[in-house]
């Protein structure tokens, strides 16, 4: 669908030491992890990635490579910026 993006939510965390680790784990080429917040927690993701089947496609690769489980869902933008 044009104008639609999509994204893989990795996790949902309460404590940012565990996010921001997260986060290095899987700055590696290829992915672009971000986060956002929404009511407490901390969302780590991959994306926005232009096709679902793109995000499905990394999404698969995470489960291979890192040995985490994650879901895909539309891309929002996030409040602000990720660190």
């Amino acid at each position: 669908m044009p104008g639609i993006h999509w994204a893989v939510q990795v996790a949902s965390v309460s404590n940012e030491k565990t996010a921001e680790k997260l986060m290095q784990d899987l700055s590696v080429p290829g992915w672009k992890p971000y986060t956002t917040r929404r009511d407490g927690r901390i969302r780590v993701f991959l994306g926005p990635f232009s096709t679902r089947s793109e995000a499905k496609a990394s999404m698969d690769e995470l489960a291979s490579k890192k040995a985490l489980k994650g879901f895909v869902l539309r891309y929002s933008e996030p409040e602000a910026s990720s660190k």
